[in-house]
């Protein structure tokens, strides 16, 4: 019985999001279920100072090489995934938060579930710096499984 039948995996290459995205391939081999992975990245923060105003020709420079390297990031978690014996599409998503990439994506592609990983942040840190995992929790329509 699939309970999932399409799981999104937000990977950033991180080792909790390893460790959640070999649990969610996992997941998808028993029940037979289709494995997204994606990652999201954020070009909006590059406008965050008031000292940084880039020509058109550095702000496509730092577009593309954001794009790259988050490509590279989803290819290697869909490496993962077939290492655990499943078959992964793997996307790349831009979008001024994190958070938002990926409730939006999961929406639009009728995901029956999130997978991601916990930074672990606790206390001060967690309040201060935020949390992906926890937005996504927090705002998310559909089940959400954290992984440490």
């Amino acid at each position: 019985m699939q309970v999932f039948p399409k799981i999104l995996v937000a990977y950033d290459g991180s080792e909790n999001a390893t460790r959640a995205l070999r649990l969610g391939a996992r997941i998808a081999k028993l029940q037979e279920s289709a494995l997204t992975v994606i990652n999201v990245y954020t070009f909006a923060l590059l406008y965050t100072s008031p000292d940084f105003s880039p020509t058109g020709e550095t702000i496509q420079a730092l577009e593309g090489a954001l794009r790259e390297k988050a490509q590279e990031i989803v290819d290697r978690g869909v490496e993962i995934a077939r290492e655990e014996g499943v078959t992964a599409k793997g996307e790349v998503a831009d979008s001024e938060s994190e958070v938002e990439g990926i409730l939006d994506f999961a929406e639009k592609g009728k995901f029956d579930l999130i997978v991601i990983g916990s930074r672990g942040l606790t206390g001060f840190k967690k309040l201060v710096l935020g949390s992906v995992s926890s937005g996504v929790v927090s705002h998310s329509t559909i089940p959400v499984l954290i992984v440490k």
